[in-house]
């Protein structure tokens, strides 16, 4: 390219005829397609609620998952027996009780290539894609009894993999954080889309 430039500024034209013929007859990567990462991608930004990411997450179906205490006198874990996705919350159900993340429509979204562990299956790297979801936590029923009915602060990451665009297909995972009375709470399970 660096010799195109240099033949232009010298003859004119024959650069600019070069160039036409590269970008037409597809010699080189011209344009990347929409939904392409590119290699070595990583980035970590503050995104809005919008209707693409939003009609991939309300499609998103729980599989399975657990929430466990960590600590000395952590009782033991409880499996979570459903998920639901909205605008401005994630709630998460257990025999009894449920839990619910409001959000506010606000999120992060970290990616990171991964085409190292898991080879693109297009064009483009592989990301690994987290939707990491920040807000107040309410608890009811038996999550409220074993919590209480004070609101903490916690997270939820959606986790998928697969390029730059949300597919309700490429959700493969999900976690939550939280602290309640000096314990952490952890859990984790998979997600399916419907």
């Amino acid at each position: 390219m660096a010799h195109c430039f240099l033949s232009f500024i010298a003859t004119g034209f024959v650069c600019a005829a070069a160039l036409t013929g590269a970008l037409t007859t597809g010699a080189g990567p011209a344009f990347a397609c929409a939904c392409c990462a590119e290699e070595n991608t990583y980035s970590v930004a503050p995104k809005k609620w919008s209707p693409l990411i939003g009609d991939a997450i309300v499609r998103l179906r729980h599989v399975s998952g657990t929430l466990r205490e960590q600590g000395p006198e952590a009782r033991s874990g409880l499996k979570t027996e459903g998920m639901a996705f909205g605008r401005t919350g994630i709630a998460i159900g257990v025999k009894g009780g449920s839990l619910t993340l409001t959000h506010k429509g606000r999120y992060f979204e970290r990616l990171s290539d991964v085409s190292v562990f898991i080879p693109p299956t297009g064009p483009g790297a592989t990301l690994l894609k987290e939707y990491i979801f920040r807000g107040q936590i309410r608890f009811l029923g038996t999550l409220a009894k074993r919590y209480g009915a004070k609101s903490v602060m916690g997270f939820i990451v959606l986790k998928a993999v697969g390029n730059r665009c949300a597919h309700a297909s490429n959700f493969k995972a999900w976690s939550i954080r939280f602290r309640v009375g000096g314990r952490a709470v952890l859990g984790g399970g998979r997600l399916g889309s419907r």
